[in-house]
């Protein structure tokens, strides 16, 4: 899991500072993400993120499936 603020390119209408998203990714102990789709902002970086939080769930599913 990941956690993605989105519409980061719209500074003035912020309702979540980008301290209180890193809080609580911390506490949730994922990744976090300022995203913006306009623009383009970490959209990839995001989604190669989610891609390789998948890949380690299905490892540690077939190491302990004695694969």
């Amino acid at each position: 899991m990941v956690l993605c603020a989105t519409m980061c390119d719209l500074e003035g209408r912020r309702e979540v500072s980008v301290e209180e998203g890193e809080d609580l990714a911390r506490s949730w102990e994922v990744p976090f993400f300022e995203t913006s789709a306009q623009d383009g902002t970490h959209i990839e970086e995001a989604f190669f993120q989610i891609v390789r939080e998948i890949k380690n769930i299905e490892s540690r599913f077939t190491r302990q499936k004695g694969g």
